[in-house]
């Protein structure tokens, strides 16, 4: 079984290094982004970046209707909603001074941080429709379970996908081991691999 580790990556880098050090060998080209790529991940990761700040205050949410022994009404079963959401502010409203000001306080970060979700996915989707993008975008954008964030997270972290000749020198690039043992998840994989044009093995 192949595998992948800091200690293996440790050891190539050091034979490398090594080689060229005694021999005079060729250091390996090391590419880097232009100043285009690294500012249109600027966008994707402030969108990621805002996602995890609002699951994060939900689950302060949670904790706080945890340790205040909030019990949901019958048949509400997300508190997310907007019938959840009233719920969440009569909680507050009901609530010692401490637990409603702290409930208050998450419930306008929620509201700030799904209004800033709302304008960064607004971005997202126009840098999508980029001359540079929209062609890879839609071709990703069309496969089962990618949608168009996903996609420009792709594009934009692995940056020029033509320095790849393959999924395994994406792979590799990557830090991963992938492997197919099922029908579904080959033909998935292919899809992938004629979405963004690399040229099969």
């Amino acid at each position: 079984m192949r595998t992948k580790t800091d200690r293996k990556d440790a050891l190539l880098l050091l034979t490398v290094l090594r080689a060229h050090r005694l021999a005079g060998a060729e250091l390996p080209a090391v590419w880097v982004p232009d100043p285009e790529t690294r500012d249109d991940r600027l966008v994707m990761r402030m969108r990621l970046t805002a996602g995890e700040k609002l699951s994060s205050t939900k689950t302060q949410v949670q904790c706080l209707l945890k340790q205040a022994g909030a019990e949901r009404p019958v048949g509400l079963r997300d508190v997310w909603t907007s019938r959840g959401r009233s719920w969440l502010r009569q909680v507050a409203d009901s609530s010692a001074f401490g637990l409603h000001t702290a409930l208050e306080s998450l419930l306008r970060q929620m509201q700030f941080l799904e209004e800033e979700i709302a304008r960064l996915g607004e971005a997202v989707e126009a840098l999508a429709q980029t001359q540079r993008y929209a062609e890879p975008a839609r071709e990703l954008d069309a496969m089962v379970g990618v949608g168009t964030l996903t996609a420009m997270v792709f594009l934009a972290e692995l940056g020029d996908l033509s320095r790849f000749a393959n999924r395994r020198q994406m792979a590799s690039h990557l830090g991963l081991v992938p492997s197919c043992r099922e029908s579904g998840e080959l033909r998935i994989a292919e899809e992938v691999v004629d979405a963004v044009g690399f040229k099969k093995p």
